[in-house]
């Protein structure tokens, strides 16, 4: 009988042992049960976190483009007007520009006409001279002219003096414009 007890032992502490790795294994199930629904848990907490997250960043991005819209409204708003004055003042200032240089043009085509015409006179005279004719009527003619011609040669160039005079500042528009006719009416 001792063989048998000690088989019945060892078949007893068999299944003991078996008994204990059972429930070590149904513990160690529980506990990764218990991990995984942690685990779980704690993902669905970081996923919810992340959705309020990415709509707090989208708000936030919203309320900044609409701040900057804002800015650069009252930015327009304000100086807009101000850019619109200045480009007037400029394209009155760029009429005003053509139109003296327009003058300026005629007065310099009238002094050209004058030269040639003086011009034409001394090859007239040269020609009666030649011929042996009187020159003393187109002499106090040439001299008139010459005068005229002189006359005009030393406006266009206090004109001429004027305006550069006026492009560097020196003189005002007012100031230009009070001289520019003092030249012309003398």
């Amino acid at each position: 009988m001792p063989i048998f007890k000690s088989e019945e032992e060892k078949l007893k502490k068999k299944v003991e042992k078996e008994r204990r790795q059972a429930e070590k294994q149904a513990e160690a199930a529980k506990k990764i049960e218990a991990a995984n629904q942690r685990i779980s848990e704690r993902n669905a907490r970081y996923e919810k976190e992340m959705v309020e997250l990415k709509e707090d960043t989208r708000i936030s991005k919203l309320q900044y483009k609409a701040e900057a819209d804002r800015e650069k409204a009252v930015i327009e708003a304000n100086y807009r007007p101000k850019l619109d004055q200045l480009d007037e003042e400029l394209a009155e200032v760029k009429a005003h520009n053509r139109a003296v240089i327009s003058e300026w043009k005629e007065e310099v085509r009238g002094i050209k006409r004058d030269f040639l015409d003086n011009q034409r006179q001394i090859t007239q005279n040269n020609r009666a001279r030649a011929r042996g004719t009187s020159i003393d009527s187109s002499v106090s003619s040439i001299e008139e002219t010459t005068n005229q011609t002189s006359d005009q040669s030393s406006k266009f160039a206090a004109l001429k003096e004027l305006k550069e005079l006026l492009d560097t500042g020196i003189l005002t528009q007012e100031e230009f414009e009070s001289e520019k006719n003092k030249i012309l009416t003398s």
